[in-house]
């Protein structure tokens, strides 16, 4: 499965949202999710974002690529980063937007505090990060710089 996750940054703020639903809820995390078989992960996070948020972001460009290993599964998450976006941050049923000038130390996925420092110097990254097939464990991972 291929997945894509949004970063948006304006003014040295960055749009994380509180997950309400689905795989990651009660957590702080970034708008994002599965993309379609005739997608780009450029399309995927638009799409996730205006579904999650009700913005549209424009011209987000791939910075990074994790891979998950859970059990027997591999999930390729595409981190697409985009400073500029049309329309105001809204709540839905399956997010609650905010701004913040980092992504929390707590109650995030904690392969999180690893790989979003690339993000914040603006380095193109890839990384591989080992969890249970349940999600629950985190057994740990590595990142290199492109």
């Amino acid at each position: 499965m291929k997945t894509c996750l949004s970063v948006v940054k304006r003014e040295g703020f960055f749009l994380v949202i509180f997950k309400r639903r689905g795989l990651g809820s009660g957590r702080y995390n970034l708008p994002g999710g599965k993309l379609k078989d005739d997608e780009s992960p450029e399309q995927c996070a638009i799409r996730e974002t205006r579904e999650e948020v009700g913005i549209d972001l424009l011209n987000p460009r791939v910075l990074g690529k994790i891979s998950f290993l859970h059990g027997n599964l591999r999930e390729e998450a595409y981190v697409v980063v985009s400073n500029d976006f049309k329309g105001v941050p809204e709540e839905t049923q399956e997010a609650l937007p905010l701004w913040l000038p980092y992504l929390p130390e707590f109650n995030v996925w904690p392969d999180d505090t690893v790989w979003f420092d690339y993000v914040t110097r603006g380095q193109p990254f890839e990384c591989v990060f080992n969890f249970s097939e349940d999600w629950n464990e985190y057994y740990g991972g590595v990142c290199k710089v492109e």
